[in-house]
């Protein structure tokens, strides 16, 4: 064999091991199970009490994928867990991506094997300048299966037949086109697919690729952030124990668990690294395949989704948040039904306001349209740097009075939430999206 078959064979071996969707998902499984027991009274861990002491605005993390023999990290991607607003931002780097400090390949994947977490944390860094990260959650294809079984499998839109043979691997693909269940063998053969055995694939190749990626993981994040999937089914718990590994504590977990289960799917952001593939040479006496990325275009993509407003908050005002909002609160859309019209009973309706917005929104226009209606307007106080991008609203009972309050603001959707405390029925919480409203 030469030379160069040799280096697509392991190229072509190496490929096809683990996507970013094996990875995300694995970590919103950790979260959500623990989570889950957090919240049936089933975990107690000693010093996860709320007070107002200053903490981390946001979690920078390292969710890796690793390879059979446990030495390199296939899919290596950092996601930051943003504490003011609820949002997650995730951003895949490519296994091949050029590292020039000190160790013989230069790829980024091989770091792990290097100097275990150590060497991938100063690596990464090096890549994403002016980014700090000292955790990580690791995990590994066998267990990526388990899930997808656990959970009953994903329903996907498979967009072409896919067939394909590694007999290296002994890995094998055979999706029919068609909407269809996927369970854990055929989920994974969907997510690592990348072209047929002819060479035909998506029409478009990697832009189609990841597209059919993404939205298989927003449809097993669904799945996998169901409260009733994860009590139906403790068998995840033994699957995320024998499967997971991380540096996160049990106090850690404990503490950032319940937020991470609130996070909207539709507010976890996947980014890329842009770049350009390169060969470059190498002390093996041939030139290596590089991924190289763009200097600036990196720096652009940090400042926009990896620079947080405030490098710390006051605990107090997450908990007072999260409260209010409650672990059992549902959405609800503004439909059809008809707005309550003003009216004397609406006075008997008390509204609190929370200022979320950073002081970009105009308060008091909202106050006037909420009482145009025969509100009472209570109370109007500050969130003190609790930044919300979306304004929420709170109502305790699906009386009508939170829908029309929503609708009267330019509001889309409102929270119900039996638990609500305070003495008013309504709380409305103003976010950046109404910073053009008048």
């Amino acid at each position: 064999m030469t030379r160069e078959n040799s280096r697509r064979r392991r190229k072509a071996r190496v490929y096809f091991r683990l996507t970013i969707a094996f990875t995300l998902i694995f970590a919103l499984i950790a979260t959500g199970v623990i989570s889950a027991l957090w919240f049936s009274g089933n975990l107690s861990l000693p010093g996860t009490g709320k007070n107002s002491v200053m903490q981390s605005s946001y979690v920078n993390a390292l969710l890796l994928g690793v390879d059979a023999d446990g030495y390199r990290t296939d899919t290596i991607m950092l996601a930051q867990f943003n504490l003011l607003d609820n949002t997650i931002h995730v951003l895949q780097i490519p296994r091949d991506t050029y590292v020039d400090i000190g160790k013989v390949d230069k790829k980024i994947n091989s770091a792990y094997g290097y100097n275990k977490e150590k060497q991938l944390f100063k690596e990464v860094e090096y890549v994403l300048p002016g980014v700090n990260v000292d955790k990580y959650i690791m995990i590994d294809t066998k267990g990526f299966r388990e899930v997808i079984d656990a959970i009953g499998g994903v329903e996907m839109n498979v967009p072409i037949n896919m067939y394909y043979n590694d007999p290296v691997q002994n890995f094998h693909i055979n999706l029919k086109k068609g909407t269809q269940v996927l369970d854990g063998k055929k989920a994974e053969q969907f997510v690592r697919f990348r072209q047929n055995d002819d060479g035909t694939g998506y029409p478009n190749g990697d832009t189609d690729r990841v597209k059919a990626q993404t939205e298989f993981m927003n449809a097993a994040i669904d799945k996998v952030m169901s409260i009733k999937t994860v009590f139906q089914i403790p068998k995840l718990i033994s699957i995320v124990t024998d499967n997971v590994k991380t540096n996160f504590s049990a106090k850690e977990i404990a503490k950032y668990a319940p937020m991470a289960l609130k996070v909207n799917p539709a507010d976890i952001v996947f980014l890329q690294l842009e770049g350009e593939g390169q060969y470059l040479p190498s002390p093996f006496g041939y030139k290596l395949s590089y991924f190289v990325p763009y200097k600036e275009k990196t720096k652009q993509i940090i400042a926009e989704h990896f620079t947080p407003s405030a490098d710390e908050v006051n605990a107090q005002e997450i908990a007072i948040r999260d409260k209010l909002i409650g672990d059992s609160s549902q959405e609800m859309k503004v439909g059809e039904e008809p707005i309550l019209k003003e009216g004397f009973f609406n006075r008997f309706t008390k509204v609190d306001i929370l200022d979320g917005s950073d002081g970009t929104a105009n308060v008091d226009a909202i106050i006037q349209k909420i009482e145009a209606q025969g509100y009472r307007v209570t109370d109007v106080n500050s969130t003190n740097g609790v930044v919300y991008p979306t304004s929420k609203i709170i109502g305790k009972k699906d009386n009508g009075h939170p829908a029309t309050i929503t609708a009267v603001i330019g509001a889309t959707s409102y929270l119900i939430n039996p638990s609500k405390t305070g003495n008013t029925a309504v709380t409305v919480i103003v976010g950046k999206d109404m910073a053009s409203k008048e």
